[in-house]
């Protein structure tokens, strides 16, 4: 019966068998694809070279076969079987192919060209997934800034959760009498656009507006946060020097906040427009002069209990006596512009120069603006001429973009010193 005593690869890409037995035994080779214990397709026609034979010390004839690993070009199994005429016995053994012997591939067999593609598509998906992680969390996120504060031992207070606020559906307004324009001004995830409002005000009368809106990349958080700062802005009411609330929409769409149109657009950008125009008077050419001072609160005043005191603010600040060009733009400055028809007067405004008295003015607004936020409790943390919107009459109006500004990349941040 013959016997295989060695079955290898050898270092130059030959598969070899050795048989013993006697009569001298035959060696024939087979293959099939796949791992499997005995293969049924015969190898030919290759080079198989059959080495002279040699007796063992029992008397057994040793044969030697090889064949070139080249000869298989795909994965499978190699058998060699050794076989004589006594009893037709015969022995195999499996030989798993990895590829091209010439280059030695040792790799597993699961490693297919089509795995390797997956894992290698895997691996840019995770790349592209995480790339686009980071860019989302570089991004400001739309955070509402105004704060609604509640006092509660003395001078210690706690924020309101704004969700918790209550909103009054009637402020809901039809979608469809809305008619948008051109964006004027974006975020990350936000944007406020101008738009045209039928029956704002009266049935039978169109008002612009401007509306913000959130952008279809918003998320919740970006929802949860607009409609937070609708339930603060009607919580807070209305006042000449703050953007009113005028109406929204919240049902059957994304919410849309339909707050006044300021035609002048903020203050940082008008007074960088109106700086080369701008008309500093001189002290002599005043008929009269007055200084403005801030003072310790006196004993008698209403806030006497209070330990915290302001500095006495010595130097005092000249005040320009208004001018003709003033006075027109004083008559226009009374009244809030929703209320009334827009004049050729009042739309002059912007070609008039600005003085002193301007400046002036924005400032003592911005103070009532901020007065009244006061009043109702409510902090502002991000007031800044970019956030103070100018209207007809050269009103100011404290808004709240929260449209999530990039602080890195806006040069309206400026860090000075270390």
């Amino acid at each position: 019966k013959p016997e295989i005593l060695t079955h290898d690869r050898l270092v130059n890409g030959m598969l070899q068998c050795v048989a013993a037995g006697f009569p001298e035994p035959t060696i024939d080779w087979y293959f099939c694809p796949g791992t499997e214990q005995r293969c049924s397709v015969p190898v030919g026609p290759v080079d198989v070279q059959i080495q002279n034979s040699s007796v063992s010390p029992f008397g057994k004839l040793v044969v030697y076969s090889t064949i070139d690993d080249s000869t298989f070009k795909h994965n499978g199994t190699v058998e060699c079987r050794a076989y004589n005429d006594v009893g037709k016995s015969s022995a195999s053994f499996n030989f798993a192919f990895k590829g091209n012997s010439k280059e030695q591939i040792h790799a597993h067999t699961l490693f297919t060209p089509l795995l390797i593609g997956f894992v290698i598509a895997a691996g840019l998906m995770c790349i592209f997934v995480m790339i686009l992680t980071y860019k989302y969390l570089q991004k400001p996120m739309y955070e509402v800034q105004w704060k609604v504060v509640e006092e509660i031992n003395g001078n210690n207070y706690v924020y309101i959760d704004p969700t918790q606020l209550p909103y009054d559906h009637k402020w809901e307004f039809p979608r469809n009498r809305l008619s948008f324009g051109k964006t004027l001004g974006a975020g990350a995830f936000g944007k406020v656009v101008e738009a045209t409002a039928y029956g704002l005000i009266k049935s039978d009368a169109a008002m612009t507006v401007a509306v913000k809106m959130l952008k279809p990349s918003a998320h919740l958080t970006e929802r949860e946060a607009l409609m937070s700062e609708l339930k603060v802005l009607s919580y807070l009411g209305n006042h000449m020097n703050i953007v009113n609330l005028l109406g929204a929409c919240t049902i059957g769409g994304p919410t849309l906040v339909i707050t006044e149109y300021c035609c002048y657009g903020d203050l940082l950008n008008f007074l960088r427009r109106k700086r080369d125009s701008f008309i500093c008077s001189k002290q002599e050419d005043h008929a009269e002069v007055a200084l403005y001072k801030n003072l310790l609160h006196s004993k008698e005043s209403s806030c006497n209990d209070s330990t915290n005191e302001y500095m006495d603010m010595k130097p005092g600040v000249s005040y320009v006596v208004p001018t003709k060009a003033a006075d027109k733009r004083r008559s226009a400055r009374i009244g809030s512009y929703i209320e009334r028809d827009v004049t050729p007067a009042i739309m002059e405004d912007d070609e008039l120069a600005l003085d002193l008295e301007d400046l002036l003015s924005f400032s003592y607004q911005v103070a009532k603006g901020m007065a009244f936020l006061a009043s109702k409790n409510c902090i502002h943390r991000d007031l800044a001429a970019r956030n103070i919107l100018l209207t007809h009459g050269r009103i100011t109006k404290i808004c709240d973009f929260g449209l999530a500004r990039d602080i890195k990349n806006d040069s309206n941040y400026v860090v000075k010193g270390n």
